[in-house]
C-alpha cells in the first residue's frame, strides 16, 4: 500500500464510506457566479463528486447544476440558454459543454499561467512535510500538468525547508512515497531534537 493510498484510507475512511453512499442523498452545492476562478474550480469538482456518486444522464446532470444557480449566475445561465434559443451558441447537450460555457466565463484565461507560477514558487515554509505535499499535489492536478516521477520528485525536494532537505538527500530514495516518508521522519526527529533542548535536561552538559 503506498503513502498516498494510506493517507486517502485514513482521510476518506476507506473503502466503508464509498459502499455506504447507498441511500445517502448528496447535494450539490449552490453557485453565485463568481469572478475567483478557485471558488469555481472548487464548485465544479464538488459537483463532479456528486455527479460520480450516481448513474445520472446528460439532461439530469444539466439540470441539477442550474438549479443550483442563484444571484448573477442564474442570471447568466439564462441568457446563454436565450442565446442557444436564438442559435447565437451551440447546443448545450451534455455536462461537458455546460463545463466548457462556465469556464469561459468563470475560469478566467490567467488561471493556468497563475497556478503555473504559484507551483514554481512553492515552498514548504510554515507547513508540514505532509501539508506541503499536500499542496503540491493539488496545484499540480489543478494545472494539469503530468510529468515523470522523477520530475515531481525534484520538485518536491527543492522545495523542502533547507535544514530537511539537506539530511535526506543523505538518504536512499527509489519513489515519490519513499522520498515524503524519508521527510516526514527527518521533520519528526528535528522536531524531537528541539523538544529535547528546550527542555531542563537538554541543556545539562
Amino acid at each position: 500500500e503506498s503513502y498516498r493510498e494510506r493517507r486517502n484510507h485514513r482521510r476518506y475512511g476507506g473503502r466503508q464510506r464509498e459502499e455506504g453512499i447507498e441511500g445517502v442523498k448528496v447535494k450539490i452545492p449552490t453557485f453565485k457566479g463568481t469572478c475567483d476562478p478557485e471558488v469555481y474550480h472548487e464548485w465544479e469538482k464538488k459537483v463532479e463528486q456528486v455527479f460520480a456518486c450516481y448513474n445520472y444522464n446528460e439532461e439530469k446532470k444539466i439540470k441539477l447544476a442550474y438549479l443550483e444557480f442563484e444571484g448573477y449566475a442564474l442570471v447568466w445561465w439564462n441568457q446563454v440558454r436565450s442565446d442557444v434559443e436564438r442559435m447565437r451558441r451551440p447546443l448545450i447537450n451534455t455536462w461537458q459543454d455546460m463545463k466548457r460555457v462556465l469556464r469561459e466565463t468563470f475560469e478566467s484565461s490567467y488561471y493556468g499561467r497563475d497556478l503555473h507560477n504559484k507551483l514554481q514558487r512553492l515552498i514548504q515554509g510554515n507547513k508540514s512535510v505532509d501539508e506541503y505535499y499536500q499542496e503540491m499535489e493539488i496545484s499540480l492536478i489543478r494545472a494539469q500538468i503530468e510529468e515523470s516521477q522523477e520530475a515531481t520528485m525534484a520538485r518536491f525536494l527543492h522545495g523542502l525547508n533547507r535544514e530537511i532537505q539537506d539530511i535526506v538527500e543523505l538518504h536512499h530514495y527509489a519513489s515519490l512515497e519513499d522520498l515524503i516518508h524519508q521527510a516526514i521522519k527527518v521533520e519528526q526527529q528535528l522536531k524531537r531534537k528541539q523538544i529535547y533542548k528546550k527542555s531542563p535536561y537538554g541543556s545539562l552538559t
